[in-house]
């Protein structure tokens, strides 16, 4: 699990964190492959990644990835 603390993500957008190149609107650093890496792997493992915004403390967002045992 891994928790941030920055603006979250909007509702209509959080299935779009995980298409390639897709970066949101504040246009901050990275290529936006990150999370659909993360995402493929989870997959490819049988699991795969959440994502949870605002996170447990109102703000940010929490991404989950989910493996088999």
């Amino acid at each position: 699990m891994v928790t941030d603390h920055g603006p979250g993500i909007p509702e209509d957008e959080r299935e779009r964190v995980f298409q390639r190149f897709w970066r949101g609107a504040d246009d901050g650093e990275g290529a936006g492959l990150g999370l659909p890496i993360a995402h493929q792997i989870g997959v490819a493992h049988g699991g795969g990644i959440t994502v949870v915004s605002p996170g447990p403390t109102g703000d940010g967002s929490v991404f989950r990835l989910t493996l088999p045992r």
